[in-house]
C-alpha cells in the first residue's frame, strides 16, 4: 500500500469556488451513501466493514515509516464509498490528494462525524475507503447523538438570527465549543476518535482537527462561509464576516493552567485580522502548508481588517470566560463580577446587588442569568432589577453547553439545569435505547445533585475497547493516505504574566511517551533489551525489477538476516523527492497504480525492530543502489 508523510498539492489547483463545488459533491455523497446505510441496515453506496488488528497493527507501522505517530489504539471499523463520475476533479488521482476534499468533507457534513482522516483511494474503481474509531454497530446512534448536540449549540444564533450579527454567532459558537472540548493531552496511546468531530462533542476531548471540524460545521449551518485550514501541523478556521475573511482557533483559545476550570474560555486567537496573523504569535503555529496556501490563495489575500485587538470587545476587556447571550447582549464574569456587554452601543455593564463572593461565573439558559460562586446559586431575568437565590452551596466553576448549565464542587462538573430543548433520548426508528450514550435531559431540580455529566469530563470510548494489536502485516489493497496537516499543536499554557505565547515552542502533542516495559507481541517479556546488542541490518541489493502487468512493477531483492521487514521507496525522479512507500515482510512486491510511459527509480531498505525499555525502536539498513524501470504496459 503507498503511505504518504504528507498530502502533496495537485499539479492544477482549483479556484476556491470550485474546491467548494467539489467538496460539496463529495460531502453530499459521502452523506447520502453512509445514511442510506444506516437508514436501511445495508443500503446502496456505503458499506461498514470492521478492522481487524492485523491491519490496525500494519496502518500503525505505516504511519511510523511516514514519519507519523503512528500509535492509534481504536481504529475499529471503516467505510468503503463509490463515487460517481465527476465527484473529484480530473487530477486528483491519489489518495494524498483525495485526502484534501476528504478532510474538507467530514468538517462540512455532520453525517460523516464518525470518520477519520486516514484514507484509501482505488482510482479504477474509485473507492474511497475511510477509516473510524466508532465500531460498525455504533456508527448509527453515535450520529445520532452527535447531530443533535450540534443542533443544539446552534439554537440560540438561529433563534436570534435577527438581533446578532455574523461576528456575534461566531463568538457563540467559538464559547460552546471551547467550553464543551477539553484538548486530549497526556492520554496513554493517540485515540483516533480525537480527531473526528465526536471527539469535542461526545467524547469532549479532543485535538485541533476536531475542534475546527465542529466549528466549521455549527458555522455553515447557521449559514456563514468557512472553511478548515491547515498548516503542517495543526488546523483553525477562517470565516467570512462584513466581507472580509477572520481566522478562529477555538483550540489555542481552549487553554488553561493548574487549578483553572474547564470554564476558562480565551479570546486572543477569534477572529484574527490581517495584522494580527502576520504577528509572531499567531504566525508561528499558523503558517499555512504549502498545499493549502495553494487552494486557499484567495483566502489568505483577503484577510480583514476589523475586530483589532486594541478595539473589538472580547479581545480588549481580556475576557477568559464563556460569554452567553440573551436579549441583545452578552454576560461574562471577569475579577469576580457579573458584567454585560451591550452590543447595540458597545458598552460595559455589570449586575449589582450580589453579595461579595469567589469563583463568579455567570451562565445564560433559556434567556435566564445563572451566577454562580463559593456563596450559592443565583437566577436572575436580564429584564428584572432583583436576584432570587436559589441554594447557598459552594462552586467554583460553571459553564453552558448544549443546553445544560454545568457546574463544579471539587474536582467534577455535574448538570444542575437543563433547557427544554437540550439533547432528548428520543431514537431514531430503529435505534436501541441502550445504544445512546445520552442521559434523558429532563430539566434537573435547582441545586446540586451528584451524577456524573452525559458529555464527557471522563473519555468514555463507544463501542469498542483498545487492546493492544499485535504486529502482523497483511498489505491493504489501493493507496493509503493521512494528514500530517491536522495533526495537533498543543493549545499555548500561559507561562507568563501577561499571557505571552511568543514563549510557548508548540510540540505535536505536548507530551513524549515513555511507557515502562510491558509484554507486547514483540517483547513478550518485558525485560530491559540492551542497545549494544540492537544494530541496523545489513544493505540489501535489487536483483530483479520489471513491468510485469499493466501499470505495475515487480521488484526483487537479496534476503537480509534477523529484519523486521523491509521498505520499498519508489518515484519518478531519481532523487526520490517524493516519499512513495511499500513495507513488506517479503523479499519481494508488485507496485501497482503507476503512470505508463514514466520511468520510476526504485530502492530497498531492511528495518529491524526492538523494543527497549519499553519502547518500539526501529534501526535502518542504507538504500540499496537504485534501479529504473519504464512502464509500457
Amino acid at each position: 500500500a503507498k503511505k504518504s508523510s504528507g498530502r502533496i498539492a495537485a499539479t492544477h489547483v482549483e479556484t476556491l469556488a470550485e474546491d467548494t463545488r467539489y467538496i460539496d459533491t463529495l460531502g453530499q455523497a459521502m452523506s447520502n451513501q453512509l445514511s442510506s446505510y444506516m437508514n436501511s441496515s445495508g443500503g446502496s453506496g456505503a458499506s461498514i466493514t470492521a478492522v481487524s488488528s492485523t491491519e490496525l497493527a500494519a496502518l500503525n507501522r505505516d504511519l511510523v515509516e511516514a514519519g507519523l505517530d503512528g500509535s492509534y489504539v481504536d481504529i475499529v471499523s471503516k467505510v468503503t464509498f463509490y463515487l460517481p463520475t465527476g465527484t473529484l476533479p480530473t487530477n486528483v488521482r491519489s489518495a494524498d490528494k483525495v485526502l484534501f476534499y476528504v478532510e474538507q468533507a467530514i468538517s462540512r457534513y455532520p453525517t460523516l462525524c464518525c470518520l477519520f482522516t486516514i484514507v484509501l483511494y482505488d482510482e479504477t474503481s474509485r473507492a474511497l475507503t475511510v477509516y473510524s474509531p466508532i465500531a460498525a454497530d455504533a456508527i448509527k446512534n453515535t450520529t445520532y447523538q452527535y447531530q443533535q448536540i450540534l443542533n443544539e449549540i446552534v439554537r440560540v444564533p438561529q433563534s436570534n438570527s435577527s438581533t446578532m450579527s455574523t461576528s456575534d454567532k461566531l463568538l457563540w459558537l467559538h464559547d460552546e465549543i471551547v467550553a464543551m472540548a477539553e484538548y486530549s493531552v497526556g492520554r496513554t496511546g493517540v485515540y483516533a476518535v480525537d480527531y473526528t468531530p465526536v471527539g469535542a462533542m461526545i467524547n469532549n476531548w479532543a485535538v485541533c482537527q476536531s475542534y475546527a471540524a465542529v466549528m466549521n460545521q455549527a458555522t455553515r449551518q447557521l449559514g456563514i462561509e468557512s472553511y478548515v485550514v491547515d498548516s503542517d501541523t495543526h488546523a483553525w478556521n477562517v470565516a467570512r464576516a462584513d466581507g472580509a475573511w477572520y481566522y478562529i482557533d477555538c483550540t489555542w483559545d481552549d487553554t488553561r493552567t493548574a487549578g483553572q476550570g474547564k470554564d476558562q474560555v480565551r479570546h486572543d486567537y477569534f477572529m484574527i485580522n490581517r495584522s494580527e496573523a502576520s504577528s509572531t504569535s499567531f504566525s508561528n503555529g499558523h503558517t499555512l502548508s504549502t498545499e493549502y496556501r495553494s487552494h486557499f490563495s484567495e483566502v489568505t489575500g483577503a484577510l480583514g481588517t476589523g475586530y483589532d485587538g486594541s478595539t473589538y470587545f472580547p479581545k480588549k476587556e481580556n475576557i477568559t470566560t464563556q460569554m452567553g447571550y440573551t436579549n441583545g447582549s452578552f454576560y461574562y464574569s471577569k475579577d469576580n463580577i457579573v458584567c454585560q456587554w451591550i452590543r447595540s452601543t458597545n458598552q460595559k455593564g455589570t449586575i449589582t446587588g450580589l453579595p461579595t463572593g469567589t469563583s463568579r461565573r455567570v451562565s445564560v439558559l433559556d434567556d435566564k442569568l445563572y451566577i454562580s460562586g463559593s456563596d450559592g446559586m443565583y437566577q436572575m431575568s436580564p429584564s428584572s432589577t432583583s436576584v432570587t437565590r436559589l441554594d447557598s452551596l459552594a462552586y467554583s466553576g460553571m459553564y453552558e453547553a448544549a443546553g445544560h448549565i454545568y457546574v463544579t464542587r471539587g474536582e467534577s462538573y455535574y448538570i444542575y439545569a437543563s433547557s427544554q430543548t437540550a439533547p432528548s433520548s428520543s431514537l431514531p426508528p430503529s435505534a436501541s435505547a441502550s445504544s445512546i450514550p445520552i442521559g434523558t435531559p429532563t430539566p434537573t431540580p435547582y441545586g446540586w445533585t451528584p451524577t456524573p455529566t452525559p458529555y464527557g469530563w471522563t473519555p468514555t470510548p463507544y463501542g469498542w475497547t483498545p487492546t493492544p494489536t499485535p504486529y502482523g502485516w497483511t498489505p491493504t489493497p489501493a493507496r493509503t493516505a493521512t494528514p500530517t496537516g491536522g495533526i495537533p499543536t498543543v493549545p499555548p499554557t500561559p507561562t507568563t504574566s501577561p499571557y505571552d505565547p511568543t514563549a510557548i515552542t508548540p510540540t505535536p502533542y505536548g507530551w513524549t511517551p515513555t511507557p515502562a516495559p510491558t509484554a507486547s507481541p514483540l517483547n513478550p517479556t518485558p525485560t530491559p533489551t540492551s542497545s549494544s546488542t540492537f544494530t541496523a541490518p545489513g544493505k540489501t541489493r535489487i536483483t530483479k525489477l520489471k513491468n510485469v502487468k499493466t501499470r505495475s512493477a515487480f521488484v526483487k531483492w537479496k534476503k537480509v538476516n534477523n529484519v523486521s521487514r523491509y521498505q520499498v521507496q519508489y518515484s519518478p525522479k531519481s532523487t526520490f523527492a517524493t516519499r512513495q512507500f511499500r513495507n513488506t515482510l517479503t523479499s519481494s512486491v508488485t507496485i501497482a497504480n503507476l503512470f505508463k510511459n514514466k520511468t520510476y527509480y526504485f530502492r530497498v531498505r531492511a528495518i529491524r525492530i526492538r523494543r527497549i525499555n519499553g519502547v518500539v525502536t526501529y534501526k535502518y539498513g542504507r538504500w540499496s543502489a537504485s534501479k529504473k524501470v519504464t512502464i509500457k504496459k
